[in-house]
């Protein structure tokens, strides 16, 4: 089928399972109709702005049927926030677009597949998704292939130091290729401009060094836009919702009027704004049936959460959530595991998965399995007893390892039973005590768990 507009609607009723608002069809006519994107978007909290990369990605399918020469939207789509745990919810959106673009039989979405992938090579993925940020293992595949449209979640050090050829972590002689991405055939969205004066400021002046060199004969296709729910005064260019969008009957009117009420407690110190914070949250929690505590500093965080622990007790769950945790430990959280279940766990039943193309490269199987179940101390013989109420199926998708090539699996599920006492598990542990011995296989555990916690230390920038 021949795209247009007017299937935006189906395409994303098909990725989330409901239509888009107003305001977000009428963006994507807009910046189709004029071939840019406004500079500024001005959009309230909670109206859905990181919807704008759908919008991005289905205006650049529209975009590819174009001959190349008259092509005008770039090909990769940053979005771009300080925040890591924001930079993390608007990589597992993209995600959620790759997975719909790689299994949804809705003709729409087949159609958008199919337009993408006339932008790269034939046996790619029609979207690649990567993160860019700190506190987690670098990952620069996002650079290996300069055609494939792409979907970046980045903070602002991460795609700013490479948009100056000084990129975080990245080889000398490999800054000039990352610059060249990152500044060419590339959208960034900036959310929270407000907070992000200059990194906003740098960007403007890119642009107008850009200006300079338009004659050059290369693709000019480098935009960005400022998101932000306070933009100030400006003379940009802006968007913005009708009144009749933020009217209270409107689509958006529950979200934009929902009382939010707010009341200043003055304390006398950290230690004391710990103490209050936790009251407040105690007070609210036998009125709701989920409360947030928002702190700034991690030790403030960390004596919030005690003390919540504390005074609740076993009848309240108390989750900690800092945007330094280890990636698998966050998504445990975030995930709503069931209490007490392991990740390292359902990464056995992954590596089954995979076991044909790791078996030849491991020198020994059992000991590579035993050493991933036992990092975190626990399968010493068994595994946690946890049942899971909700069981999910877990896919990887061309994931690349220096070791074992390309590695891709389907529809592993969190039922795996790998805590039931015929799993195997007790029996691999006894019979490689047997062939190593006991102390020999302390040591063995100790090397990876140590190496282990170095990387840990080394992805949080020495924070331990």
């Amino acid at each position: 089928m021949s795209l247009s507009v007017d299937d935006f609607e189906a395409f994303h009723r098909a990725v989330h399972d409901r239509a888009p608002f107003d305001w977000q069809n009428r963006l994507l006519r807009k910046v189709v109709s004029e071939r840019t994107w406004p500079r500024v978007l001005d959009l309230p909290t909670g109206s859905g702005k990181t919807t704008c990369i759908d919008i991005a990605l289905f205006a650049l399918a529209l975009d590819a049927s174009t001959s190349p020469a008259e092509r005008w939207c770039p090909r990769r789509i940053a979005m771009v926030v300080d925040r890591r745990v924001v930079v993390d919810q608007a990589a597992e959106r993209g995600r959620k677009l790759l997975s719909a673009l790689t299994t949804s039989t809705v003709p729409e979405v087949i159609a958008v597949r199919e337009a993408l992938a006339l932008l790269g090579e034939s046996d790619e993925e029609p979207l690649g998704v990567f993160t860019l940020r700190g506190g987690i293992p670098k990952d620069d595949g996002w650079a290996r292939a300069p055609d494939q449209p792409l979907v970046i979640a980045s903070t602002i050090d991460q795609l700013g130091s490479r948009l100056l050829i000084q990129g975080y972590g990245v080889d000398r002689g490999m800054r000039p290729v990352h610059a060249g991405l990152a500044g060419n055939d590339m959208l960034i969205l900036l959310d929270e401009v407000h907070l992000s004066q200059p990194f906003k400021q740098t960007l403007e002046r890119l642009g107008r060094l850009r200006e300079r060199y338009a004659r050059n004969g290369l693709p000019q296709r480098f935009q960005f836009a400022f998101l932000s729910a306070t933009p100030g005064d400006t003379k940009e260019p802006k968007f913005e919702l009708t009144p009749a969008e933020l009217e209270p009957d409107s689509a958006l009117g529950p979200r934009l009027c929902a009382r939010k009420p707010a009341r200043i407690v003055e304390v006398s110190g950290r230690e004391d704004l710990a103490t209050h914070v936790a009251g407040e949250a105690e007070d609210l929690i036998e009125k709701h049936d989920v409360v947030a505590a928002v702190v700034n500093r991690l030790d403030t965080a960390l004596a919030v959460f005690a003390a919540l622990k504390k005074t609740l007790g076993e009848g309240t769950d108390v989750v900690l959530l800092t945007g330094r945790m280890r990636p698998l430990d966050r998504d445990d959280v975030l995930a709503a595991y069931p209490r007490g279940t392991r990740h390292e766990v359902q990464s056995l039943a992954m590596i089954e998965a995979v076991r044909e193309q790791v078996a030849p490269k491991a020198h020994d199987l059992d000991l590579v399995i035993y050493l991933v179940a036992s990092h975190h101390g626990h399968c010493r013989p068994f595994a946690p007893a946890i049942e899971d109420p909700k069981p999910v199926d877990i896919s990887l998708r061309r994931h690349e390892s220096k070791t074992f090539g390309t590695l891709s699996f389907d529809a592993v599920t969190s039922a795996h039973g790998l805590y039931r006492l015929d799993s195997g598990l007790a029996d691999r542990f006894w019979s490689l005590v047997a062939k190593y011995g006991w102390l020999e296989l302390c040591w063995l555990e100790a090397i990876l768990r140590l190496a282990d916690h170095r990387a840990s230390e080394d992805e949080a920038g020495g924070q331990t």
